[in-house]
């Protein structure tokens, strides 16, 4: 679980991606950057790279927690 949170809080944007949708819920990509005020080139890395780490899933053209997901939100918000 530490490795994980590590990739994690390594990048601001990667936390910030998991607590909008842990907050707010599913989100299409469009609508993540748009919230956290990033552009989209960027945002479809990070998600990228979160969707190899089975951190967030698309369903149906919008992003999601996993469980492993929920899991690494918790943890970094309990340290």
């Amino acid at each position: 679980m530490e490795d994980i949170a590590g990739f994690v809080n390594g990048n601001n944007m990667r936390r910030n991606v998991l607590d909008v949708l842990n907050s707010k819920g599913p989100m299409d990509a469009k609508r993540i950057a748009k919230t956290l005020r990033c552009i989209p080139v960027t945002m479809d890395k990070v998600i990228s790279e979160m969707e190899d780490n089975k951190l967030i899933a698309n369903a149906g053209g919008k992003y999601d927690l996993t469980s492993e997901g929920k899991a690494v939100i918790n943890f970094i918000h309990s340290v």
